[in-house]
């Protein structure tokens, strides 16, 4: 039976048993007060520390006490001293990020001189500048290839009237120009040239172009000359004189389909000739049209390209530069003594340096990013004394 099971116990039995465990735990309460009474005369090392931590504690308590009555109150929280980055680009942020790009073409700008010493000049280019000269070497070969139609259509009517004396013209057979077909289509998808689909999303901090231009006409002067397009004011001629020739063509063209046109042996003749004024009209319309992104005409963006390829004529390169990125950020450090606002900048920069057939020499993405700076423990900031 255990002790826990009182249910067959008679009841002096159980009286007995809980007279029992009272005695034992009356005991065992007086051991327990004999042991504090020996821990008070001889107390251990931990509870004397415990003891001493507790006074220290009511001291400075009250010393706090003390302190707050002497002090007047506040409603102003001290800072937390937590660093945050404002968003927002200042001046400060766009001086370094400029001051990153001038590091950068400054480093191109040598590299350029001191492993290419035979480049005398460099053609400055971007994107556009080298679609345009694509597309008026392209445009220039078709004006040449249209030219050299209506010349060949205009002999082959001597060939006709040799050969229809005695004949039918039913059974002459005269092989139709088949280069008009191909220049027509040619000269449709031509209009993709000039297509401009380019998207392109902003930056923290938008490099200007003139200024990006100015420090690398500035780092590489002296010694290899630069030429930026769009500063040359000498307007070249041969390009619309290629196309006033051209033009001569067309009028030539439409007076022989109309004094030919009811003459039944020219009939061949003249269909080829409608054929080559159909490639001309586009050609015509291709030039007067404007780009809607741009608002420059085509006739303009040729001319363009003509600029850049007398230069490359004669001898010079092709630089080509783009600001990948460029950016800054504020840093804000909040303290209880005072505030600290500093300033980083930095720019990514991809060059390629081409001769005139577009293979390149040399290509690199350099990038700078300055340390973070304080301007107000400047007196002033400028780049004034630069050579």
């Amino acid at each position: 039976m255990s002790n826990d099971d009182l249910s067959e116990l008679s009841d002096a039995e159980v009286e007995l048993k809980c007279k029992r465990m009272e005695n034992e735990k009356k005991i065992y309460e007086a051991q327990q007060k004999i042991a504090e009474a020996k821990n008070a005369l001889n107390p251990s090392e931990m509870e004397k520390a415990q003891t001493l931590a507790e006074q220290q504690k009511t001291i400075a308590e009250a010393q706090k006490a003390t302190l707050e009555a002497k002090l007047p109150t506040f409603d102003v929280e001290a800072p937390e001293g937590t660093i945050t980055a404002d968003k927002s680009v200042n001046i400060e942020c766009h001086i370094l990020s400029y001051q990153a790009v001038t590091k950068i073409v400054s480093t191109i700008s040598d590299k350029i001189k001191k492993e290419y010493p035979e480049i005398n000049a460099v053609v400055i280019s971007d994107e556009a500048d080298i679609n345009n000269y694509f597309s008026y070497k392209i445009f220039k070969k078709q004006l040449l290839f249209l030219k050299e139609e209506y010349e060949g259509v205009f002999k082959s009517k001597t060939a006709i009237k040799a050969e229809v004396e005695g004949k039918d013209i039913r059974a002459l057979s005269i092989d139709p120009i088949s280069g008009a077909s191909t220049l027509l289509s040619s000269i449709v998808d031509f209009a993709s040239l000039f297509r401009t689909d380019v998207d392109i999303k902003g930056v923290d901090v938008e490099v200007v172009k003139e200024a990006l231009i100015a420090e690398l006409i500035r780092s590489l002067k002296h010694e290899i000359d630069p030429i930026y397009p769009p500063f040359i004011t000498d307007i070249p001629d041969k390009f619309l004189a290629e196309v006033s020739l051209l033009k001569r063509c067309k009028s030539k063209s439409d007076q022989e389909i109309a004094d030919l046109s009811g003459d039944a042996s020219q009939q061949e003749y003249v269909k080829n000739l409608k054929n080559l004024n159909a490639v001309y009209e586009k050609i015509e319309t291709a030039l007067a049209s404007v780009d809607e992104k741009t608002g420059i005409s085509r006739l303009e963006k040729l001319m363009k390209g003509e600029i850049l390829g007398l230069h490359l004529e004669s001898g010079a390169d092709i630089l080509y530069l783009k600001v990948v990125k460029a950016g800054g950020n504020n840093q804000t450090k909040r303290r209880f003594w005072g505030n600290e606002i500093t300033h980083s900048g930095g720019a990514i920069i991809a060059y390629f340096l081409m001769d005139a057939h577009g293979k390149v020499k040399e290509s690199e993405t350099l990038y700078y990013l300055s340390p973070y700076q304080n301007f107000e423990k400047l007196r002033e900031f400028n780049n004034f004394n630069r050579v």
